[in-house]
């Protein structure tokens, strides 16, 4: 939830917590998926009008804010309809890492994003930070946007690329650069980040490392980690399955599985 409080006249403090359980994680096909089916729409919203917080990051803002016609206005009642119950989700995986470990931004949980909050709160002037007002601001700095995800895509690929070609130089090295550690609850994004990094990895020889997977990648790793209700695409719920994340965790969907999705949060 959204939470804003103005300790003076010329400064606020914007807060961003897990109020109503449980977390929620679309990707953009399932959220796409979700929004122009109504009787989906209409079972899903009924059931987050009592419960349920959903985590929406930059590409969420981006991927949507550049929708038209009948889906844009689809999407603006949704959106308008999720009212304060979201979470701005961290897209930087790496600054996710860091504040697990410590490393900065200490009164925040390491799956927040700050940056989003900040780059939009202020120009709302003191009234709700609604997703569809974040939708609606984001027409002015797009480019911004897109550069920062395309930065993020060529960092996490030459990642990926380089893990790879030392594994195929030598497999046996997949354990000392991986090593399989257990679960700590703690620290679930470094994991799920380790895990999906050994997965990807080992994937060297039968999976085509292509653009787009990075960002796949990016919220597969923070989603998996916070969220109790994840959907993915059909690859990425495979892999985060088979990290071995505990069950009672997160349970992992895909498109075609909305309905299962759906059925599992009206009766959490």
């Amino acid at each position: 939830m959204i939470r804003v409080s103005e300790p003076s006249p010329d400064s606020f403090i914007v807060e961003a917590s897990l109020e109503r359980p449980p977390s929620i994680y679309l990707d953009h096909d399932s959220f796409d998926e979700l929004v122009r089916r109504d009787p989906l729409r209409d079972r899903f919203l009924n059931a987050f009008r009592s419960k349920g917080t959903l985590l929406f990051s930059w590409t969420h803002v981006l991927d949507l804010s550049s929708a038209q016609g009948r889906t844009a206005d689809l999407l603006r009642s949704f959106l308008e309809s999720i009212g304060p119950f979201w979470i701005p989700l961290e897209m930087n995986p790496f600054q996710m890492l860091r504040k697990e470990h410590g490393i900065g931004a200490e009164n925040s949980s390491p799956c927040v994003s700050e940056t989003l909050l900040r780059a939009y709160y202020p120009y709302i002037h003191g009234g709700p930070l609604t997703l569809a007002k974040i939708i609606d601001l984001n027409a002015t700095d797009r480019d911004a946007v897109q550069h920062e995800l395309a930065r993020l895509k060529t960092e996490i690929t030459a990642m990926i690329e380089r893990w790879r070609a030392e594994y195929v130089a030598d497999p046996a090295r997949l354990d000392r650069m991986f090593p399989r550690l257990p679960f700590d609850a703690a620290k679930p994004g470094t994991f799920v980040f380790r895990e999906l990094g050994r997965i990807a990895t080992r994937e060297a020889r039968s999976h085509a490392w292509q653009p787009n997977d990075a960002v796949d990648f990016v919220h597969a790793i923070v989603a998996a980690a916070y969220a109790r209700f994840v959907a993915l695409d059909r690859h990425w719920k495979r892999r985060v399955l088979e990290t071995g994340l505990p069950p009672d965790h997160v349970s992992v969907y895909y498109k075609p599985e909305l309905d299962s999705f759906i059925g599992d949060f009206e009766h959490l």
